[in-house]
């Protein structure tokens, strides 16, 4: 009976290989009917082809064995079956490219793992470093749950970075694996990573608007700097995260190591501007919060970089930019003494005149008289008072 399924078996491999609906890392070719077997996930037929002979020892014409194919196809009752009756194939090296943790690490079994672990598999002896880079790397972007099983068995940090740029961290937090962040610090990993982009854990999880993870990091990390080489500005992921509370805490504890006018690194950007490009930027209420907070805390308010506008002339062309109307903003910022005449940086002309000539062109007049009519009293005053002194 067997052998009539192990030979369909063998016609579905060779001529119609995606019946098997799985697709293994490994080579397709050349190989042994025990290979074939593990590879369909049949254990009786696997059996079945141990009994008439066929060692579990014997290799692929690209030198795997079946328990390679046992791990990668998630078949966990053949891998049982192969180490029970030859333990040895967990610890011995093979001359194949990969262990078979590389293989084992992609299942959603973890029994799988604690298996290879049971029978003597030790990371701590495991030579190949690019094949532990890969399994730590899936682990954090795919499998958070085999975190605290995982690194506890290495007695040491293995590979602190991906292709040195992004971090275990970075990569668990931009693979949405947020859980598997607190093991990682706990475990040593550093949050001083810097990426190629300058970007570090904290900057991710504020541009995920992770709040809780932010603060965990702000927590963590040995000291709060903003003097990292290539990094980001601190402030300006406070403001990408635009949470009041969050803010209110980094400068509570963390002050000393954060500069507010730090600007960002992919557009020179100062931080308040990131308020205005959040996806809570509807928000005004929130906005306004924190720019309380900044301006607490020494921001200036008329705060404007070479070649970039204040952050009142920004809130107001962000109606064309974000397709936002923060009137409630504009207003707020004006009576805190926003000047309403900076000068807009692309056009060299004053902010409050460039407002009136948009205005006076018929297809804007919608959009930017309400912002007129809150200048015009603002602008005046300073006009009056311009006037006095002069007199």
């Amino acid at each position: 009976m067997f052998s009539i399924q192990i030979f369909r078996l063998s016609i579905i491999y060779f001529f119609n290989i995606s019946e098997l609906n799985y697709i293994l890392p490994l080579p397709k070719v050349g190989l042994s009917l025990l290979h074939l077997t593990a590879y369909a996930d049949f254990t009786e037929a696997f059996s079945y082809c141990e009994s008439l002979g066929i060692p579990l020892s014997i290799k692929s014409a690209g030198s795997f064995l079946p328990i390679h194919y046992a791990c990668a196809r998630d078949a966990l009752e053949i891998l049982s079956y192969i180490v029970s009756r030859e333990p040895q194939q967990v610890t011995d090296s093979y001359d194949v490219d990969h262990s078979l943790l590389f293989y084992a690490v992609e299942s959603e079994d973890i029994r799988l793992m604690q298996l290879l672990f049971d029978y003597g598999f030790s990371l701590n002896e495991h030579k190949n470093s690019v094949d532990l880079q890969y399994v730590i790397k899936i682990v954090a972007s795919k499998r958070p749950k085999f975190i605290p099983f995982l690194l506890p068995k290495a007695a040491r940090i293995i590979n602190p970075s991906i292709d040195n740029s992004l971090s275990l961290i970075m990569l668990a937090i931009i693979s949405n694996c947020y859980e598997t962040v607190k093991p990682l610090i706990d475990f040593g990993y550093s949050l001083d990573d810097v990426s190629f982009d300058g970007e570090t854990a904290f900057d991710f999880a504020c541009q995920k608007k992770q709040k809780d993870l932010a603060v965990l990091i702000l927590k963590s990390m040995h000291k709060v700097k903003d003097n990292l080489k290539y990094a980001n500005s601190i402030a300006y992921s406070l403001c990408e995260l635009c949470s009041p509370s969050t803010v209110k805490f980094a400068f509570d504890n963390f002050m000393s190591g954060i500069d507010l006018m730090k600007l960002s690194n992919a557009k020179n950007d100062p931080p308040l501007f990131a308020l205005l490009r959040s996806k809570n930027s509807k928000n005004q209420q929130k906005i306004i919060k924190i720019v309380e907070l900044f301006l607490e805390k020494g921001y200036p308010i008329d705060f404007q970089p070479e070649g970039k506008n204040t952050f009142l002339a920004e809130a107001c062309l962000s109606i064309y930019h974000e397709r936002t109307k923060p009137l409630e903003l504009i207003k707020f910022l004006l009576l805190k003494g926003a000047n309403p005449f900076a000068i807009v940086a692309f056009k060299k002309v004053p902010l409050f005149d460039y407002l009136k000539k948009m205005a006076a062109i018929k297809s804007r007049q919608a959009e930017m008289m309400p912002m007129v009519e809150i200048f015009t009293p603002f602008a005046e005053k300073i006009v009056n008072q311009k006037q006095e002194k002069d007199e």
